[in-house]
């Protein structure tokens, strides 16, 4: 379903149409690029790999799209009306989007040089300090909320359920990312989405609640297949 400019064509006899099926028990073959390298003992950074999955019970209307217009909208705030737009994919929900913006963001993270956009809450971090375009262009992608992307384990709780993290120190950290994982790991939010923490929402009359575990296993933790800086994969058996 492909035009010549090998871009998905959606005028193609059958574009749109199919859905992938698979049964309980099948066995899945994933890839991706690492442009910066990663894997254990690796002599110029840390690295983690999260691999992590959502079902419809977590967004009923969860779907791939069938463009590339960005999921909830062009403008730097999503809108209910452009989300269900069929042709825009739809991962994350767009009340999780909602909260993580009004949402504080958590001050004790690094942010290096950065000028961070305080109107922006979660979704500013030192990695996305324009808080999704509120200060200087668009940078919104989709309706994820970076300092959730950004962070893991995340400490509110989040609609992606972890399957495996690869790591360049297995020893130090796994233990930490199966015990925190949202998987066995109950998460804290308050009725009032702009605070952070259980001591400002009960100061300021709000109810802090939690959202139970998924009650999954814990993710695989193992170390990750050491790859050179820069070259995008070039691992060993790669």
């Amino acid at each position: 379903c492909k035009d010549g400019n090998n871009n998905y064509d959606v005028t193609v006899e059958g574009a749109t149409k199919g859905t992938m099926k698979f049964y309980q028990g099948s066995e899945l073959y994933v890839e991706w690029h690492m442009q910066h390298g990663c894997g254990v003992g690796h002599p110029n950074l840390r690295c983690q790999i999260v691999l992590q999955y959502m079902t419809d019970g977590d967004n009923p209307n969860m779907r791939d799209g069938t463009d590339q217009d960005s999921a909830g909208g062009d403008g730097n705030d999503p809108t209910e009306e452009e989300t269900a737009e069929p042709a825009r994919g739809y991962h994350e929900p767009y009340d999780f989007y909602q909260a993580c913006i009004q949402r504080e963001r958590n001050k004790g993270l690094f942010t290096a040089d950065q000028q961070i956009e305080e109107n922006g809450g979660a979704t500013s971090t030192r990695q996305n300090p324009n808080g999704n375009g509120r200060r200087r262009g668009n940078q919104r992608h989709g309706l994820e909320c970076p300092e959730e992307r950004d962070y893991f384990p995340y400490w509110h709780p989040t609609p992606w359920h972890d399957i495996a993290v690869l790591t360049e120190e297995p020893q130090e950290r796994c233990e930490y990312y199966r015990t925190e994982s949202q998987n066995v790991q109950d998460k804290g939010y308050c009725t009032l989405p702009q605070y952070n923490n259980p001591t400002a929402c009960s100061a300021n009359a709000g109810e802090w609640k939690v959202q139970a575990a998924f009650n999954e296993p814990p993710p695989d933790c193992t170390g990750g297949i050491t790859s050179r800086d820069n070259h995008n994969g070039n691992v060993r058996n790669g």
